[in-house]
């Protein structure tokens, strides 16, 4: 079956990039995996044998779980508050040549970072 629809935000801007693809009732992608990516448009196809459900999903939006039993589906995703930073300010209090950092990994969990670098600290700033 050919599915094909087209993704946008809340205001009607087309998502770009936006993937979606066959999954579970949870949004998890079924493997093999089957889908498509958004173009300029917003719009996608993709053919598939079956699909119990399609799940649409972009950086920084709620993705949005669907039932797969349409061939034409258009998605409008919301922007997920948790994933969305204001400002990520980093200030240094010396000069420390590159070759002395350490290595870093650093996790966006929520509206805060999470950072696992030896001497570096988080700070939230009052807005």
């Amino acid at each position: 079956m050919l599915y094909k629809g087209k993704i946008t935000d809340s205001n009607g801007e087309a998502l770009t990039g936006a993937n979606v693809y066959v999954s579970d009732a949870n949004g998890n992608v079924l493997n093999p995996p089957k889908g498509a990516s958004a173009d300029a448009s917003g719009n996608y196809k993709f053919n598939s044998d079956s699909a119990e459900y399609i799940t649409a999903s972009f950086v920084g939006m709620k993705k949005q779980t669907v039932k797969g039993n349409k061939a034409y589906n258009n998605f409008v995703l919301k922007p997920d508050e948790l994933a969305t930073l204001a400002t990520v300010e980093i200030v240094t209090k010396k000069y420390v040549p590159p070759k002395k950092f350490p290595v870093a990994l650093v996790v966006i969990v929520g509206f805060g970072l999470l950072a696992l670098v030896v001497g570096v600290g988080i700070s939230k700033a009052n807005a």
